[in-house]
C-alpha cells in the first residue's frame, strides 16, 4: 500500500479486510544524517527471500529483490527498474517538494508563530487592563448601590415616621374623644344621682350636656386605622440597566392607596330612592397611579349633615372597595371619602327622593282625566276619535328606574294603548300626538314607535294586564314586560338625556280606557 506504520498499527493493518497477505518491510529507525555515508547505511532486504531490495516495481510503487522480479508476485510487472537508476530522479522530486514546504509552510508558519506570540502578549496585557476596568466599575457601581440603598432605607425611615405620626395623632384623637364621651356619661350619672337639685338648676346642666353630646356624636371618627403596616421592596428587573440609570437597583413601594390617584368608578352625582341601598365602587391606586391588588386600606366617609346617609365599606381584598349608601330621609348630601386619612379630590353628590310615580296634569291632553292622587289617567269615549297622551311627573336622567302600569277598558274590542317614555319638549302640546318624539309600544299591534318611525316589536295585552317598564338611563335602554304573559321587548340606543313615563289612549267608540300606576 506504500504506507508506513508504527509498530502498534502494523497488526491492525494486517487484520483489516484484504490486507492479510501484505508484506511489511522494516524501515530504518531514523533518516541518516548528512555525515553518514552510503557504506554506513544498510540496504533493506526482502523479508521473503532475504535478498537486498535493489529493484523498484513501478506497478506497485515498492522496492523489491531480484527473486521477486523472477519468481515472486511482481513477476511480469512493468516497469521494473534498478533503484540506483531512480535515485537522482527521486532526489529531484523530493527537492521540489521540500523547497515548496520550506517556502509555503516553514516561512509562513514562522510568521504565524510570531503573530501568535504577539497576540498572546497583547491578550495578557489587555486582560490585565480589563481586570482593572472591572474593578473600577465595581467600585463605582458599589458606590452607586450603596448610595441608592441608603436612599431607600431613608425612604423607609420616612414612611415609617410619617405613618407613626398619623397613627399617633389618630390615637390621641381617639383617646381624647373617648375620654370626653366617658366624662359625658359620668356627668349624666352624677346628675341622676342628685335628687335634691331644683328643676331650674338642672335645666342648664342638661342643656350643656346635650350640646356636648351633640358635638361628640357629630365628630367624624375613622373606624379603621389610618395606615396599614404593609411595605414592599421591588427589585429592578434589569440590574445592568438599573446600575446605569437613576432608577437604581429597585424601589420602595408603600403598598398603600393614595387618595390623589384612587378613583371613584361611575357617576359621582346620584339620584337615589329613599330607603334603598345604592353602591359605588372605589378603585385604589398607589402614589404612582398603579392599581393595587391587595386590600387593607382605611376607607371612611364623612358627611356634614345631621341626617347623613348610612355608609358601609366592603373590602374585596384586591384593591377595590364597595361603598354601600342608604339614605333614610329625603335631601341632598355631599359625602367626602377618605383613604388612609387623606381626602379624595372627588366627592359624592347624592339627592335622595321618595319617588312616587304620578301623572302630570300640566302635560296632559284635555280629554284625559287625572285622578286626585295622580295615579290614574282615564279617557271617556266620544265620537271625536283622537289619540290623547299624558306624561309622568318626574323626569328620569340617571341610573335605573322601574315602574308598573295596569291597563283596562270598559269594552273588549279595540284594546289599544301606547305605553313607554317620551322626552319633554316645547311646546308641551306635543303630548296630543304620540307620533312626534315618543318611544313606546303599541299594545296588540306589531310595532313600536321611535320619533314617529314604526318598527316591528309586538307586545300583546288584554283587560287588566300589568306592564312592567325598566329604564336604564346610563345604558340608554328601555324594556317592557307583560307580567301575565311574560312577553317582553327591549328598545336600545335611546338618544335623549331625560325621559318621562308616557301613555297615549284612543278616545272613540264610547270606550272608557284607564291606565294607572301600581306598586
Amino acid at each position: 500500500c506504500n504506507l508506513a506504520f508504527c509498530t502498534e498499527h502494523v497488526g491492525i493493518h494486517l487484520v483489516s479486510s484484504g490486507s492479510g497477505e501484505h508484506v511489511m518491510i522494516a524501515l530504518p529507525s531514523s533518516v541518516p544524517s548528512t555525515s553518514q555515508t552510503s557504506e554506513t547505511y544498510e540496504i533493506p532486504v526482502c523479508p521473503h527471500h532475504g535478498e537486498p531490495l535493489k529493484f523498484y516495481c513501478g506497478a506497485c510503487d515498492v522496492t523489491i529483490c531480484g527473486d521477486s522480479t523472477a519468481i515472486g508476485e511482481h513477476k511480469r510487472h512493468e516497469p521494473v527498474k534498478y533503484v540506483k537508476d531512480l535515485v537522482e530522479e527521486k532526489k529531484t522530486q523530493v527537492d521540489k517538494k521540500v523547497d515548496k514546504l520550506e517556502k509555503e509552510v516553514v516561512g509562513k508558519q514562522d510568521r504565524i508563530l510570531v503573530s501568535v506570540d504577539k497576540v498572546s502578549t497583547q491578550l495578557t496585557q489587555r486582560a490585565g487592563e480589563v481586570r482593572n476596568e472591572i474593578k473600577e466599575a465595581g467600585e463605582r457601581t458599589k458606590e452607586m448601590v450603596d448610595a441608592h440603598v441608603g436612599q431607600m432605607i431613608q425612604e423607609v425611615d420616612d414612611l415609617e415616621e410619617g405613618r407613626h405620626k398619623v397613627l399617633d395623632h389618630q390615637r390621641d384623637q381617639l383617646k381624647s374623644h373617648l375620654e370626653a364621651a366617658r366624662n359625658a356619661v359620668r356627668f349624666r350619672e352624677k346628675i341622676r344621682s342628685v335628687s335634691s337639685m331644683k328643676t331650674e338648676s338642672l335645666f342648664p346642666l342638661l342643656q350643656a350636656l346635650e350640646s356636648r353630646t351633640t358635638n361628640l356624636l357629630s365628630t367624624h371618627i375613622d373606624e379603621q386605622p389610618q395606615h396599614h403596616p404593609r411595605l414592599l421592596f421591588e427589585l429592578s428587573s434589569d440590574m445592568d440597566l438599573a446600575c446605569k440609570t437613576k432608577e437604581g437597583i429597585g424601589k420602595v413601594v408603600s403598598c398603600q392607596a393614595s387618595a390623589k390617584t384612587s378613583k371613584i368608578e361611575g357617576n359621582t352625582s346620584m339620584v337615589v330612592i329613599t330607603g334603598t341601598m345604592n353602591t359605588v365602587m372605589i378603585r385604589a391606586k398607589d402614589s404612582e397611579g398603579k392599581a393595587l391588588t391587595e386590600g387593607g386600606d382605611a376607607i371612611s366617609v364623612k358627611c356634614a349633615s345631621e341626617s347623613a346617609p348610612a355608609a358601609t365599606i366592603t373590602d374585596h381584598g384586591n384593591g377595590s372597595y364597595t361603598l354601600s349608601i342608604e339614605c333614610v330621609t329625603e335631601g341632598s348630601y355631599e359625602l367626602e371619602i377618605f383613604i388612609n386619612g387623606e381626602k379624595m379630590s372627588s366627592t359624592l353628590q347624592i339627592r335622595s327622593v321618595s319617588y312616587t310615580h304620578a301623572f302630570n296634569p300640566e302635560e296632559c291632553h284635555s280629554a284625559i282625566t287625572i285622578s286626585e292622587d295622580k295615579q290614574k289617567a282615564s279617557v271617556n269615549g266620544n265620537p271625536i276619535g283622537v289619540w290623547c297622551s299624558v306624561l309622568g311627573s318626574e323626569g328620569m336622567s340617571r341610573g335605573q328606574h322601574t315602574w308598573k302600569v295596569k291597563t283596562s277598558q270598559s269594552k273588549s274590542d279595540y284594546y289599544y294603548f301606547f305605553l313607554g317614555i317620551a322626552p319633554k319638549v316645547s311646546p308641551s302640546s306635543h303630548v296630543a300626538d304620540h307620533n312626534t318624539v315618543a318611544y313606546c309600544w303599541h299594545i296588540n299591534h306589531s310595532v313600536y314607535i321611535r320619533d314617529g318611525v314604526q318598527s316591528s316589536s309586538k307586545i300583546s295585552g288584554s283587560n287588566n294586564d300589568t306592564f312592567e317598564f325598566h329604564l336604564d338611563c346610563d345604558r340608554h335602554t328601555l324594556r317592557v314586560r307583560n307580567m301575565r304573559t311574560e312577553e317582553s321587548a327591549t328598545m336600545s340606543n335611546l338618544p335623549h338625556k331625560e325621559y318621562f313615563q308616557y301613555v297615549s289612549m284612543r278616545d272613540y267608540n264610547n270606550i272608557t280606557r284607564v291606565v294607572e300606576f301600581v306598586e
